[in-house]
């Protein structure tokens, strides 16, 4: 709070100063935290003063509303030799704006924190129920490596803080517009990504899940719009409209818009721009009853095609998702 303090001073002593003459009546003014008297004329008007200072603690105000630390962030680079992101130019990815409506409140910022401390993962995660956020398995686990081979190969989640409708405006004030999570390991909170280290760290194996226990649930109970996770055929999903919507490494909600490309059985192709810490994002499409429904986890950028990626929601991996939300 001295710091506070201190800093409005010497803002406010900066702002009475620049350009303007201040006539004073005595020599004994001064200005501190509990008392500004000062004596003005010519063209510096209370408004004015009122203003700045409304500006001020408005900006201190916001700021000690929802603070999301911004730690050392890591770009992951995965196994399988695919970047986590890429940028297919132009760069078409257009900022949310607006973060407290549906579906943008239902997507969160994660900072992972894992116990082997040598890093922390940025990542994106969704809701498709009041407790079940989607997201990337490799958000979960170290990537360093030595000689070739992971150093913490069964490393685990220590935990993670979870910002959903995350915004920060040009000042660069955050503001949680939806809910704030804590999560640790020891609480009664589920974390699914072990399937991924048993099974090498595949592509095919790329999904994970936070299953929140009732505590963090009733934060979230602002977020009434879920995304829905959707089986198509290859038939389907060929040439297909798709928008992404994601955190990249920076603090800025991003959504794009682009089409499927290549499709596998568990994997789908697509030309919209992503970046770093997008990873975990819906890969989706507005259904003709409004419902957002989702059709991969986007995982990885550019590889040995010219296209980023994502796994597909197939039946087995839907059936899966149903079975703990």
């Amino acid at each position: 709070m001295k710091k506070i303090k201190a800093l409005f001073c010497a803002e406010l002593r900066q702002f009475l100063s620049n350009g303007e003459v201040l006539h004073h009546r005595s020599r004994q003014h001064f200005l501190n935290w509990k008392i500004v008297k000062f004596y003005f004329k010519g063209e510096i008007k209370m408004k004015k003063i009122f203003a700045f200072i409304f500006t001020i603690m408005t900006a201190i105000m916001l700021t000690l509303t929802c603070v999301a630390t911004e730690p050392t962030i890591v770009v992951i680079e995965e196994d399988y030799g695919i970047a986590p992101a890429s940028i297919i130019d132009p760069d078409t990815r257009t900022q949310v704006s607006n973060t407290r409506i549906a579906p943008y409140n239902a997507i969160c910022k994660m900072y992972v924190y894992l116990d082997c401390g040598c890093s922390t993962q940025a990542g994106t995660g969704f809701l498709i129920s009041d407790n079940c956020i989607v997201t990337a398995a490799h958000n979960f686990v170290c990537t360093k490596t030595e000689n070739g081979s992971y150093v913490h190969p069964y490393g685990k989640v220590e935990k993670i803080n979870i910002y959903f409708g995350l915004y920060y405006n040009e000042n660069n004030v955050s503001t949680c517009y939806a809910a704030t999570l804590n999560v640790v390991e020891d609480s009664d909170t589920e974390f699914g990504y072990m399937h991924y280290i048993n099974n090498s760290r595949s592509s095919a194996y790329d999904y994970g899940y936070i299953i929140l226990d009732d505590d963090q649930i009733s934060d979230l109970q602002g977020i009434t719009t879920y995304f829905e996770l959707e089986s198509l055929s290859d038939t389907q999903i060929s040439n297909k409209s798709i928008i992404i919507t994601g955190y990249p490494s920076g603090k800025i909600l991003y959504t794009g818009n682009g089409m499927t490309q290549t499709i596998t059985s568990t994997k789908v192709y697509h030309n919209v721009d992503t970046s770093g810490g997008q990873s975990g994002s819906p890969m989706y499409y507005v259904d003709s009853n409004g419902k957002y429904k989702v059709i991969g986890i986007h995982t990885s950028g550019v590889g040995s095609t010219a296209y980023n990626s994502g796994r597909r929601i197939d039946a087995s991996l839907k059936t899966m998702y149903d079975s703990i939300r």
